[in-house]
């Protein structure tokens, strides 16, 4: 719905915009470029790869723990009383369980933080966008990822310039480390 409002109003402005003798002046940018190829987005994809590999190191090493458990525990398996073996087997569901949920919550944990760190940028990155577009005199700027943009020449693709201005815009601001463990 939302994309045909913004191609019925796109088609508006191209329509009326010679009738009012005013020159149209359309750009298209690769936003997940933008974010893949800047400083910025590198830094952030940087620490997000950098907390899901410490995540994963936590995660693994309880993880052997587990294997080391169920290892001793098949050993002495022989060796243990029926009750002592019952109590062992439900010990190991039991860090099973706990460790399912550890890696569930950890999963959900690191998502929550990747988008916000995305949002973050992606906000930094809309601004650019705006300012660029209003120093350029463009009248519309489309997104050339997700969009409707079935064709887009070359010299209508601002991604390059949006990466350059964003690069000079973020400076060396690092991206913000919302709160995690």
């Amino acid at each position: 719905m939302k994309t045909r409002f913004l191609l019925v109003a796109l088609a508006a402005c191209l329509c009326l915009a010679p009738a009012a003798h005013a020159q149209v002046k359309l750009g298209v940018v690769d936003v997940q470029r933008v974010i893949d190829e800047s400083n910025r987005g590198k830094e952030a994809r940087a620490l997000l790869q950098k907390r899901f590999d410490e995540e994963k190191a936590n995660l693994d090493k309880k993880g052997k723990e587990i294997e080391l458990f169920k290892e001793d525990l098949e050993k002495q398996g022989l060796v243990l009383t029926p009750e002592k073996r019952a109590e062992k087997d439900d010990e190991l569901q039991r860090r099973i369980t706990e460790f399912g949920r550890l890696k569930k919550d950890k999963q959900d944990e690191f998502n929550k933080q990747q988008m916000a760190i995305l949002r973050e940028v992606m906000g930094a990155v809309m601004k650019v966008i705006q300012a660029y577009g209003e120093e350029q005199g463009y009248t519309a700027i489309l997104d050339g990822t997700q969009g409707p943009v079935l064709f887009a020449g070359k010299g209508v693709d601002l991604t390059p310039q949006i990466v350059e201005r964003f690069n000079q815009s973020a400076g060396s601001k690092a991206t913000s480390k919302p709160s995690g463990k």
